[in-house]
């Protein structure tokens, strides 16, 4: 009767040391007759960092309905029957016995991979929608023996992105209910656990930029083209990077037009050519890892921070908000390819304005009047668009007229600029179309809103030609003349009469 108390009781032990990534063993009292059994792997994720602590969450090898985590679909387990190893590892094994099993299932789990499974036929399962995986009408006994079982997380998705899978799960026949430890358990429930982390990006100098839009309900951040943004990627590397049936991992950005890669790539610690190559495509680029490196097969289920940065361009729009999308593509090119996005950090936009210079009295259009750009003390330095000549993008501020950028009209009297915050400026004409025209006393004031810069009308800067006093006045002071000149000729012919009179 003692016998049987004392294997009750390692029984239960055994199974209160089941946890996330322990083994899950039972050796009980010895089975009479070789009964079949149900095994039910109840595969649950929980989110990085929530995962149960050790003896929070147990398995009992019953149905636990407030286990915890999500169901976890299209894991695939391998059943082995391990009993011949099993037992030989116990031979070697002296003193206590309820150590002794402990230690040898440490043993099992710790050295899975130089296991002799070779020879074993594997029976694998597929997790369903509600994470379960059942291997059905299992022996209890092989070759008069206790049958032992091991279970190994041999397939895992690609999504989510897992970074800790479950540990080799060890089970020894006989189970009891933990409800009824008289009673055999042979419909055996248990919850083998996995940890996602979601891969996150930032724009790492946001705070230099403190000026916000909200476009659509959406954050932007106002910019200019003079802006550098250091862009950072933390990825938390699947566990199954290293598993053979993986044949890429990428990583890929793609900006809107405007937005283009600038260099400055740090991918970890990791090296160029060796454990991964770059490549460019427009604005953009990937990364595409080295699978056979032992540095990339290192990072299996740790994080990897990845920094680059990005500019904006000449071909900038500035009516369009501008955001780069990271992806992960994992067996690129092949039939079970997935892509996943990167959560984006909020875009960025800018602003530009339209002029057009004119003859004050003609409306015609004015060519080779230059202008400067400046905002309080400071001066605009830009630089012209190599095709859309007249089309100046902001690179910088500096502290002098002198070296501020002259912008000039074109042919058709019109000039833009690109790249501004939203704000007021104001133009400072430092050339006159030609001789013929004064140039400009005052500086032209003018507004850059993001968004207008094709939808306001294109602002007019007019010149008066030389020789003509600027109109100040509308159509009334012709009244005023005329009536004058009335005036005038009726009194001199009053006093033409007035001075015949006197000589009468």
């Amino acid at each position: 009767m003692k016998n049987r108390i004392k294997t009750l009781i390692i029984g239960l032990l055994a199974w209160a040391m089941v946890v996330i990534t322990g083994a899950h063993p039972v050796i009980a009292a010895e089975l009479s007759d070789n009964v079949q059994a149900n095994v039910t792997l109840h595969k649950r994720v929980f989110n990085m960092g929530e995962k149960p602590e050790e003896n929070s969450q147990l398995n009992t090898g019953e149905v636990n309905v407030d286990f915890g985590g999500e169901p976890l679909s299209n894991v695939t387990f391998t059943m082995y029957n391990i009993t011949d190893i099993y037992y030989e590892k116990m031979k070697k094994m002296t003193g206590d016995i309820s150590v002794s099993q402990k230690a040898v299932i440490e043993d099992i789990q710790n050295s899975v991979n130089s296991l002799d499974l070779a020879n074993k036929d594997g029976i694998d399962k597929i997790t369903s929608e509600d994470g379960q995986a059942i291997f059905e009408k299992l022996n209890t006994k092989t070759n008069g023996k206790d049958s032992v079982y091991l279970f190994l997380e041999t397939k895992t998705p690609f999504k989510p992105n897992i970074t800790t899978v479950s540990s080799p799960i060890v089970l020894a026949f006989p189970i009891y209910k933990a409800s009824n430890s008289d009673e055999i358990n042979k419909d055996i429930h248990i919850y083998p656990k996995n940890e996602q982390a979601e891969n996150s990006k930032k724009l790492a100098n946001i705070d230099s930029f403190s000026n916000k839009l909200i476009l659509n309900g959406q954050e932007y951040r106002n910019v200019t083209t003079g802006d550098m943004f250091n862009y950072e990627l933390t990825l938390f590397i699947p566990t199954n990077i290293q598993h053979d049936d993986t044949t890429g991992y990428v990583v890929e950005d793609k900006p809107t037009e405007g937005l283009a890669y600038s260099g400055n790539l740090k991918v970890g610690d990791l090296k160029e050519h060796e454990d991964y190559t770059l490549k460019t495509d427009g604005g953009g680029f990937s990364i595409e890892f080295n699978l056979d490196s032992q540095n990339v097969k290192k990072l299996a289920g740790k994080k990897l921070i990845v920094t680059y940065d990005m500019k904006l361009t000449k071909d900038i729009n500035p009516d369009e908000a501008q955001n780069n999308e990271a992806f992960i593509i994992y067996n690129p090119g092949k039939e079970d390819t997935v892509k996943t996005k990167i959560p984006s950090p909020p875009g960025i936009a800018t602003g530009g304005k339209k002029f057009k210079k004119i003859d004050a009295h003609s409306g015609t259009l004015l060519k080779g009047a230059e202008f400067i750009v400046k905002q309080e003390d400071k001066f605009a330095k830009f630089e012209e668009h190599e095709v859309n000549k007249g089309v100046y993008i902001f690179t910088r501020w500096v502290n002098s007229k002198e070296e501020a950028t002259r912008l000039t009209s074109q042919d058709n009297g019109e000039f833009a600029v690109k790249g501004l915050l939203d704000g007021e400026y104001q133009l400072e004409e430092t050339k006159a179309p030609s001789s013929k025209y004064v140039k400009l006393p005052k500086d032209i004031l003018f507004l850059v809103s993001h968004g207008q810069y094709e939808k306001e009308e294109v602002q007019s800067i007019k010149n008066t030609p030389k020789g003509l006093l600027p109109s100040t006045g509308g159509k009334g002071i012709i009244m005023f003349l005329v009536l004058g000149s009335l005036m005038m000729f009726t009194a001199i012919i009053w006093s033409k009469k007035y001075k015949k009179q006197i000589n009468i």
